[in-house]
């Protein structure tokens, strides 16, 4: 069955113009799953928990890797699961706790704290600012609040022209880039680079505000809730 969903898989990502012989091989080496000799697409199943990266092939050759690491809050088994090193009781990942060195580029503090700088050397955990406080980034501000031109503030409440990192903080949960930095904008607007036009951003009238999913913990902001 394992098989047979790799197959299916490959043969959509590949999306091959002409029908092509599709062949389960025991012969690959061991981290290869995919082998696409143009004629025949030789496919195996991965093992040791990791999976098939059949959407970037090199050389017509699809990797085993291992799955990603799972950011803070989420559902972990071993600590081996967590980008943090740390799986508590086996149910989510543990970030650091509050005055534990940290590193910013990270983000490795626990959920409700962020990494503070307190010299020119050291960072450790603080308490995330609530509503009303001064920061400089999301990332100071308790979930679901956002930084609005250096003040943590509710999501949805940004006005227009007032700078932000992030359009779930807008009003209109649209936001552009200008010369002072990200701003809330009334419409869906994207930019030139190097006389190229940019990717548009998804463009969404709603949003769905991350919420705890039980009672002793509260998911990171960067947590899917689309």
């Amino acid at each position: 069955m394992k098989s047979l969903v790799l197959l299916m898989a490959v043969v959509l990502a590949l999306g091959a113009k002409t029908c092509q012989k599709y062949e389960k091989s025991d012969k690959l080496d061991v981290n290869v799953c995919v082998k696409n000799d143009s004629k025949t697409v030789f496919v195996r199943p991965c093992t040791d928990s990791k999976y098939c990266d059949f959407e970037k092939l090199d050389n017509n050759i699809g990797s085993c890797k291992d799955p990603p690491k799972r950011q803070i809050s989420e559902y972990c088994t071993t600590s081996k699961d967590c980008f943090s090193g740390t799986c508590k009781d086996g149910k989510f990942c543990k970030g650091k706790d509050e005055n534990a060195d940290c590193d910013t580029d990270k983000n490795d503090c626990d959920v409700g704290l962020y990494c503070a700088k307190h010299d020119n050397i050291t960072y450790k955990c603080e308490k995330a600012k609530e509503a009303g406080k001064d920061c400089m980034s999301d990332a100071e501000c308790r979930v679901p609040n956002f930084c609005v031109n250096k003040k943590c503030a509710p999501p949805l409440s940004a006005d227009v022209n007032q700078v932000v990192y992030d359009r779930r903080a807008c009003k209109t949960y649209f936001m552009e880039l200008k010369d002072t930095g990200n701003v809330c904008a009334n419409s869906c607007k994207y930019g030139k680079t190097d006389n190229k036009v940019t990717t548009p951003p998804i463009c969404l009238s709603l949003i769905h505000i991350c919420r705890c999913r039980r009672s002793t913990l509260c998911r990171s902001r960067w947590s899917p809730y689309h």
